[in-house]
């Protein structure tokens, strides 16, 4: 059922849309307000509520705290938010605690036997661009932090994350200053003026997920190809031009090498100029070799 499927652990960067006339999915709703009064309401974000008639329910003060209780949920209408929380102040055990109560999780973990994730369609788009403009430039994500904190104090101000843009050179962001004011509003999770080494975090878990996105691919080509992925590049670049766009890198991998697992990533990853060349794909092979 929906309970038994919530992301309780971690909700982080989940959009979720809720049919209140359905028993499990109030529940949910209140389940995940439980979460968010044991850590922050704000974590709740961008929340509406359309109810049966068209019309907007009206959050005078935020969402109600009242709906920790599932019977005072509203019981129609469509409920959607996004829940986002700093790893700071993630209660682990409470969310334990609600998952045994509540979907039927039967577990003691703690937070050290959990592997953080994040996917890279889950996070803002300003995210995800600007992810990716660092893994074109450096081995990984931590290369930027260090770089922007120059004096070593474990978190970034904006001042500092904003500097390192001028000195990288990257005019799309230098040229507007309100894409990096909003890149770091959505990395400083809970507000608080600065992004901390576990705020940063985030970025890691994305480079975790890129990466086996990619190891995934290149196992599947392993499998089909007996080990010759460059018959493989051939068979997607297949009229022979040495590169491919976006629409037909996933026509290909997925037609012609039968995959269909995330590639469009893949692609963002590599794509220089919208299309994907002989190089990126020896970066790609790099991986796996």
């Amino acid at each position: 059922g929906y309970l038994a499927s919530l992301p309780i652990f971690q909700p982080e960067d989940c959009s979720f849309e809720l049919d209140l006339s359905i028993w499990e999915e109030r529940t949910a709703a209140s389940v995940l307000v439980r979460i968010a009064m044991q850590e922050k309401i704000e974590n709740i974000r961008d929340y509406a509520l359309v109810l049966p008639d068209e019309t907007h329910f009206q959050f005078e003060q935020g969402i109600p705290v009242q709906w920790a209780q599932p019977e005072e949920v509203p019981q129609d209408g469509k409920l959607s938010f996004r829940y986002i929380c700093s790893p700071e102040d993630q209660a682990v055990t409470v969310r334990r605690d609600i998952a045994r109560k509540r979907a039927g999780w039967n577990t003691n973990i703690e937070a050290d036997g959990i592997t953080w994730w994040t996917s890279l369609v889950e996070v803002p788009d300003c995210v995800q661009d600007f992810f990716f403009q660092c893994m074109r430039h450096f081995k990984d994500p931590d290369e930027f932090f260090n770089m922007a904190d120059d004096k070593d104090q474990g978190t970034l101000s904006y001042t500092d994350f904003a500097s390192v843009f001028a000195q990288l050179e990257w005019q799309s962001y230098v040229e507007d200053t309100e894409l990096i004011k909003e890149v770091f509003r959505q990395l400083d999770t809970n507000n608080s003026g600065e992004v901390s080494q576990d705020e940063w975090g985030r970025l890691r878990q994305m480079w975790k997920e890129l990466r086996l996105s990619i190891l995934e691919l290149f196992q599947h080509l392993d499998r089909t190809y007996n080990g010759d992925s460059d018959a493989a590049w051939s068979d997607i670049d297949s009229s022979g031009r040495g590169s491919i766009d976006a629409h037909s890198w996933q026509t290909a991998v997925s037609q012609r090498l039968g995959y269909f697992g995330p590639v469009a990533t893949i692609f963002r990853y590599v794509e220089k100029g919208g299309f994907v060349n002989s190089e990126g794909w020896r970066t790609l092979k790099a991986f796996w070799q």
